[in-house]
């Protein structure tokens, strides 16, 4: 039995746009491609990530609840974890629960992994040891794009069964939801308008200068080095780096 649980990365709050918004997400391609018999999937948190505990706890009751299927089936299986953006961080707390009824997961797919939803108790900076293989797709830091996201997950407590590779994308193109759009200088900005005057307000609290210094920050984590041609070039790349990945892991037996 190869058992699958997908959790997609933060987006609106308005679930008939989520789903538009992530259509084409590559976490949801796997819940969707037929490879697993019994598969899962949950969409992202808001764009706060409150939600995020509740995903990682319901993720893990629903694979608990399939080895037991398994188990009374006599059935051996294979557990598959992918997850994009904070969804990465919940799959990867899920592998750290199973890692204390000493659970071998067989392979964690991992989307730009980012922690900035206060897991409780969460250990997700490192892959756990009971990961046979994990493979963490990446944006390149020269892209500039959400610098204020650090990546969870960036190590694996067994190295050899750790695999990276960055891509020269944004946040967004890492998880399959790309940008459609460049500024005026023909890269692609990041942050909205709402997003930017919160953090000027924020910086109003010091005066004038804080409020300067502020702009000056919105305006650094608004502005990446991506173009929509790289954008879309580095999309078609990550799901072909991650589906050869998956192809291998699939042909490797339960253990």
């Amino acid at each position: 039995m190869d058992i699958f649980v997908g959790i997609d990365g933060s987006g609106p709050g308005d679930n008939a746009e989520y789903k538009k918004e992530f259509a084409d997400s590559f976490v949801q391609a796997y819940f969707k491609s037929g490879f697993f018999n019994r598969a899962y999937y949950v969409r992202g948190p808001g764009m706060l990530g409150g939600e995020t505990p509740t995903l990682a706890s319901n993720g893990l009751k629903w694979v608990q609840n399939k080895l037991i299927e398994a188990k009374r089936a006599n059935q051996t299986y294979r557990i598959f974890l992918s997850g994009y953006s904070r969804g990465g961080a919940a799959v990867t707390e899920i592998a750290y629960q199973l890692k204390q009824d000493a659970i071998r997961v067989h392979a964690m797919l991992l989307f730009d992994a980012v922690d900035r939803s206060e897991l409780p108790n969460s250990h997700v900076d490192t892959v756990p040891s009971n990961v046979a293989m994990c493979y963490h797709a990446r944006r390149d830091p020269k892209a500039g794009s959400r610098e204020m996201f650090g990546n969870c997950a960036d190590s694996g407590e067994v190295p050899e069964n750790y695999k990276q590779a960055f891509f020269m994308c944004t946040h967004g193109a890492m998880g399959g939801t790309p940008w459609k759009k460049a500024g005026a200088s023909g890269k692609i900005e990041e942050l909205t308008t709402a997003e930017k005057s919160a953090i000027v307000a924020a910086g109003s609290a010091a005066g004038i200068k804080g409020a300067m210094a502020a702009k000056r920050e919105a305006d650094r984590q608004d502005f990446t080095n991506v173009t929509l041609d790289m954008e879309s070039r580095a999309g078609e790349k990550i799901k072909a780096w991650m589906d050869n990945n998956l192809s291998v892991s699939r042909q490797r037996p339960a253990t």
